[in-house]
């Protein structure tokens, strides 16, 4: 969401992530948008940031891209891990 403090939460965790996958979520006014999410991500990840226009489709490609022993680490509202949630398929561990 846009009143969450995103760059603390990415600086938290960006030692332990090595790709992040990032969407916004167009239908809630309160979320923060696709674009803005990247720049955040960006700042503080640099290049291993993937931008996409859903949360499906960065999930997608985020497990496309996990290898043998990679872990798919799914962040953010309750609105972004129940649209995964909701995909057909999604492991939950």
């Amino acid at each position: 969401m846009a009143d969450k403090d995103v760059r603390t939460v990415i600086r938290h965790l960006a030692p332990q992530v090595d790709l992040w996958f990032s969407a916004g979520l167009p239908e809630l006014p309160r979320a923060m948008d696709a674009a803005s999410l990247c720049a955040h991500l960006r700042a503080v990840a640099g290049e291993a940031v993937s931008c996409h226009d859903t949360v499906a489709e960065a999930y997608r490609q985020a497990c496309a891209a996990a290898g043998p022993g990679d872990r798919v680490l799914v962040l953010g509202s309750f609105y972004t891990v129940s649209a995964v949630l909701d995909l057909e398929g999604a492991r939950v561990a």
